[in-house]
């Protein structure tokens, strides 16, 4: 069974170190008596830092987001309608991932260079089995 684990970080990242630390010693005293980390226990406390970091201010496209909105509301229905219905996920990917099955696959001492070669010319799709 993988572990669950639930991490809590700070409301913000503008404290000073000595506001930090009083934000995790609160934080670890009252962790006993909230109700979501009641089945947790702590294990350790852990730091990161970025050590490069770059900005790009961009510009909101209200155009390219309504339309591009439009397209994703419909990826997403798609998304949902799949997740119901896996048999039919499962028809999708067959059709957009056929797989194939090559003829040359043994060949055997007996076989000469020109049936080989002619054998593994075009690759055959095999047609999933329904179940």
């Amino acid at each position: 069974m993988p572990f669950k684990c639930v991490y809590i970080y700070p409301p913000h990242l503008n404290f000073t170190l000595s506001q930090y630390r009083k934000w995790v010693t609160d934080e670890l005293s009252n962790l006993p008596d909230k109700e979501e980390f009641k089945n947790f226990k702590f294990d350790r406390l852990l730091y990161w830092k970025v050590k490069v970091a770059h900005n790009a201010c961009i510009n909101y496209d209200k155009k390219w987001f309504d339309n591009t909105l439009i397209r994703l509301r419909v990826v997403w229905k798609k998304v949902l309608h799949f997740r119901k219905n896996m048999k039919e996920a499962e028809q999708l990917k067959g059709k957009l991932f056929p797989k194939t099955i090559y003829n040359d696959a043994f060949l055997t001492s007996e076989s000469s260079e020109q049936e080989s070669s002619e054998s593994s010319q075009e690759p055959i799709k095999s047609k999933k089995a329904k179940n």
